[in-house]
């Protein structure tokens, strides 16, 4: 069993201007854990940074472009594992 003290943040903005929509979104987060009925000392983290633009190209199909960027940390130890990605991509309803 784990006792765990955490806090979280989301937020997040979308706009919408015709055919086209804008997001961008964060997100972090810290946790220390320890045996249950012991305050944690080690702390873990993690942070994420989204934005995108949707076009509208036609009926039912949407072109997107994105970005994402994210660090996290384990117990505070130097290793962290973090990178950051572009994507595109497509949408289609029929």
């Amino acid at each position: 069993d784990r006792e765990l003290d955490s806090e979280v943040l989301k937020a997040g903005v979308k706009y919408v201007s015709g055919d086209l929509t804008f997001n961008v979104g964060v997100a972090s987060g810290t946790t220390k854990d320890g045996a249950f009925g012991t305050a944690g000392t080690t702390e873990d983290s993690y942070d994420k940074t989204s934005a995108s633009v949707s076009y509208a190209v036609a009926s039912g199909v949407t072109a997107i472009l994105g970005y994402s960027d994210i660090e996290s940390t384990n117990e505070d130890s130097a290793d962290t594992t973090d990178g950051s990605a572009w994507y595109i991509g497509a949408n289609m309803s029929f």
